[in-house]
């Protein structure tokens, strides 16, 4: 009642007051929450769409949409959907324009006019989607070397509910991904780390482990579950956003699950400067994650 009565009192005062004079904090709440969870009423038909992010680079374009080819049978025969969509960020070379040409005529979903940031774009191409599940899957994901790795993280994660990635290797046999952890030395605190990177890559199909994150390079995640995040948060510039998912999705009881697929080669930064560090996107995460990575 008092809070009412100053509200109305210095409303006419300042009118960036005006829209709180005559609303309860819980109708602003739910009007925030509608807004920000709208796609969330959304119908998902039961399977798997693919999203990919690429610029030129026509050879790792042609691996996705070949590895994509090369899985879809399997998914037919568990009688669910597979679909790819494919955002351009500002292609220009001809092999590459004709292969989105020639994939959009197959039926993958081409989105073209993209200016590059991970998050925005991701968010943007995820309104597209179609199915249950979704993989965010960076275009250096060699898929036409293991495109069998889409039906097992996909079985993983249904079985599972969590969020799923697979084991990823270097092309010269090393370690890439086998989950994210974080530092706990008092320097470093909350920042991530891909422990075993670099070490001598083995596989035994099947495994799974589950770990406080994993890479959004290849991020297996329930579309409504994305929804109720809200995404990836576009406040990231270019690092972190994929563990912060991660840790928004932990947070609501979902956990995070690396599946052993057999071999599959991640590039790593293929199509972005290497060394490349942002580090107010870090600065951020540790800020905003740093007491919850204790409770990890």
């Amino acid at each position: 009642m008092c809070h009412n009565f100053a509200m109305a009192r210095f409303a006419g005062l300042d009118r960036r007051l005006d829209p709180y004079a005559s609303e309860s904090n819980f109708a602003r709440a739910r009007e925030i929450s509608v807004e920000q969870h709208r796609g969330g009423a959304r119908d998902y038909s039961p399977g798997l769409s693919v999203v990919v992010l690429n610029r030129d680079a026509p050879q790792l374009l042609e691996s996705v949409i070949n590895g994509f080819v090369a899985a879809k049978p399997a998914f037919d025969e568990m009688y669910v959907g597979l679909e790819l969509i494919v955002g351009d960020t500002g292609s220009t070379d001809p092999l590459t324009l004709r292969l989105m040409t020639e994939a959009a005529d197959a039926g993958v979903n081409v989105i073209s006019g993209l200016e590059y940031q991970f998050s925005i774009n991701n968010n943007e191409l995820f309104s597209h989607v179609r199915h249950e599940t979704t993989l965010f899957m960076n275009n250096d994901v060699l898929l036409t070397r293991n495109p069998g790795s889409l039906r097992v993280a996909y079985e993983a994660h249904v079985r599972s509910g969590d969020v799923v990635s697979v084991a990823l290797d270097f092309d010269d046999g090393r370690v890439q991904h086998r989950g994210v952890d974080f530092l706990r030395d008092e320097r470093l605190w909350g920042l991530s780390f891909h422990p075993g990177a670099g070490m001598p890559a083995t596989h035994s199909m099947g495994d799974e482990a589950l770990r406080p994150a994993v890479t959004g390079a290849f991020l297996m995640i329930d579309s409504k579950l994305f929804d109720r995040i809200g995404g990836f948060d576009e406040a990231y510039a270019a690092e972190c956003q994929d563990i912060d998912l991660c840790l928004k999705a932990h947070r609501l009881g979902v956990g995070c699950r690396v599946v052993d697929a057999g071999p599959l080669v991640h590039l790593e930064n293929a199509t972005r400067p290497k060394g490349e560090e942002n580090w107010h996107d870090r600065q951020r995460f540790v800020r905003r994650w740093s007491s919850y990575i204790e409770t990890l």
